[in-house]
């Protein structure tokens, strides 16, 4: 980035393995961007945004994102998906959503089994059932 950056005279934003806030002022401070921007890690975090701002004003990282605010957003999007007329159906609307739900499981407790069921939902009240049980799990994992 840094060559690049100074070869041109128009503005070079850096992108990519952005995925924290610590990532996103290493960037500008070991290259010579104007700007970063994040992309893909936003798909599987999309608290990135806030983390990243907080760190670049506070220079301390957030505590990971609870559980259930992680879940509550993944039932958000999905209530978001089958309301939009987009999909259609809520059984379609579901289909679209499975590789961004699995996405969003990324650090789950359980995520591989999570990703399994996640991948054959057809409807909200699954997601709900997931989300559910995961939560309850994760729950009994902390007492023990």
């Amino acid at each position: 980035f840094t060559a690049c950056a100074q070869a041109v005279k128009i503005p070079v934003i850096g992108n990519g393995d952005i995925s924290t806030g610590a990532d996103l002022e290493r960037r500008k401070r070991e290259t010579a961007v104007s700007g970063v921007m994040i992309g893909r890690a936003a798909m599987q975090n999309p608290w990135v945004f806030r983390e990243a701002k907080h760190f670049l004003e506070t220079g301390e990282a957030l505590p990971p994102v609870p559980l259930e605010d992680r879940w509550a957003l993944v039932l958000r999007h999905c209530q978001l998906a089958v309301n939009s007329a987009r999909y259609g159906a809520e059984k379609h609307a579901m289909m679209s959503m499975r590789a961004r739900l699995m996405a969003y499981c990324k650090g789950f407790p359980g995520a591989k089994e999570l990703r399994q069921r996640l991948a054959q939902v057809q409807s909200v009240a699954e997601v709900e059932d997931i989300a559910a049980l995961s939560l309850a799990t994760a729950a009994d994992m902390a007492t023990i």
